[in-house]
């Protein structure tokens, strides 16, 4: 009877544990995130061999990383890099769109397609290969001595010399499809399960493909996804739970349609300009 008693009490305390967890998640998303992404970097530090054992997995001897070899999968890593950044660019496309047609209103949500990116430029392009990427040559797993290459295992953080096409730190195509689950949590309530399970399913896919090509180490992996989500994240609460009177639809469609505007005077002003540059040419060499 104690016994049972002792049980249930465990059983109870693990599930409080679990809530706590889960609220402390929902009050401060960005603050868990980069938590999580520092307690991943701890873990990898103090044992890195859990990098190449992952990657090992992956790993023939005498032939290599052999996933990289099956067309499906080559397809599937295409893919997750163009549909993203096609998502991403059709987001930009709208708010040029809308500066190009100032008196028109926009296709969709101006705060959306701001938003969508914001979240591409400040993760996948200017954190992950602008600074990371530039400042931690980090090598891929297939060109390390244990899998057949030349260079020298580098833990993740550690500053190597690698060439700047070849290096691993962090995943560009995991923080690429990790923006997706921001996005996902902004569906309607109905659709969002869906979606998030979608986007995860997704995101999971695409990451272990890389692992699996020798692209890109467990931890690459893992610490790209972890510094997208609190970008994301917080992103999302600048834009949608916060939200300043300038990052509204209604601000940023004026807003735009002022740039708009501006643009078509100036570049109309420049076009009567060069006209009657050209006008005076043409007199002077008539002349």
């Amino acid at each position: 009877m104690t016994a049972g008693v002792q049980t249930e009490g465990g059983r109870a305390g693990s599930v409080s544990l679990v809530g706590r967890v889960r609220e402390l998640c929902a009050a401060h998303p960005v603050a868990c995130c980069f938590g999580a992404t520092l307690a991943i970097s701890v873990l990898f530090h103090l044992w890195p061999a859990l990098d190449i054992a992952v990657s090992k997995l992956f790993y023939e001897q005498g032939r290599g990383f052999t996933a990289k070899h099956f067309h499906g999968l080559r397809k599937l890593r295409n893919f997750g890099a163009y549909l993203p950044v096609g998502f991403a660019c059709i987001c930009g496309l709208a708010l040029l769109a809308k500066v190009l047609r100032p008196l028109s209103p926009s296709f969709w949500s101006p705060r959306f397609s701001l938003f969508v990116t914001t979240l591409y430029l400040a993760a996948p392009a200017l954190l992950v290969n602008g600074v990371l990427k530039t400042a931690i040559g980090r090598p891929r797993p297939a060109n390390i001595v244990e899998f057949g290459g030349s260079s020298s295992f580098v833990t993740a953080w550690a500053i190597g010399d690698e060439a700047l096409r070849n290096r691993s730190f962090v995943s560009g195509e995991a923080a690429l499809v990790a923006c997706l689950l921001p996005i996902a949590l902004m569906t309607p309530p109905r659709w969002r399960p869906l979606a998030v399970t979608g986007a995860l399913a997704f995101l999971g896919a695409v990451s272990l493909n890389r692992i699996a090509f020798g692209g890109h180490f467990l931890s690459d992996v893992l610490i790209a996804i972890g510094l997208t989500l609190a970008i994301g994240l917080w992103l999302k609460g600048l834009f949608y739970d916060w939200t300043p009177p300038a990052l509204t639809d209604a601000a940023l469609e004026t807003r735009l349609s002022r740039i708009g505007i501006d643009v078509h005077h100036h570049a109309r002003a420049g076009v009567l300009a060069l006209r009657a540059g050209f006008a005076r040419l043409a007199r002077r060499t008539a002349t």
